[in-house]
């Protein structure tokens, strides 16, 4: 593990949307356990990926790994994405956290804040968080 200091130029197209599904997390380790079909290889993608979203001095590159990283862990796991699931008319990537399909979702979107506000709020969720907001 390193620790980085992540403070992207393009953080203020960044937000974190609660979806208000607890997922019980003991239950989804569980399930990975028995559904993980993994090999070095995509370990190493993941691995590769980490690093690209976390030194992505653009939000295109950002994104690009971003999906990328979701679509192989949902190939893993055998889950759809929560950008498939939930929100496939987005402007933008969504990029599920934590449990799979569990509390937070985030997003970014090049679109105006208050039309990625509206957009989840028309979803019925409430909670929809800056990064600002978000990081300390």
């Amino acid at each position: 593990v390193t620790t980085i200091d992540f403070k992207p130029l393009f953080k203020k197209n960044i937000y974190f949307v609660h979806l208000g599904n607890k997922q019980n997390s003991s239950q989804s380790v569980e399930n990975y356990k028995r559904n993980i079909v993994s090999n070095s290889q995509m370990v190493e993608e993941i691995s590769v990926l980490s690093r690209v979203v976390s030194s992505a001095k653009s939000l295109l590159d950002f994104d690009k790994a971003l999906a990328e990283h979701e679509r192989i862990i949902a190939s893993l796991i055998g889950e759809q994405r929560a950008q498939e699931r939930y929100f496939s008319d987005f402007n933008g990537q969504i990029k599920s956290l934590g449990a799979w399909g569990g509390d937070f979702v985030m997003a970014t979107s090049q679109n105006d804040p208050k039309e990625v506000f509206k957009y989840f709020q028309n979803k019925g969720l409430q909670t929809i968080l800056t990064y600002d907001d978000m990081v300390l």
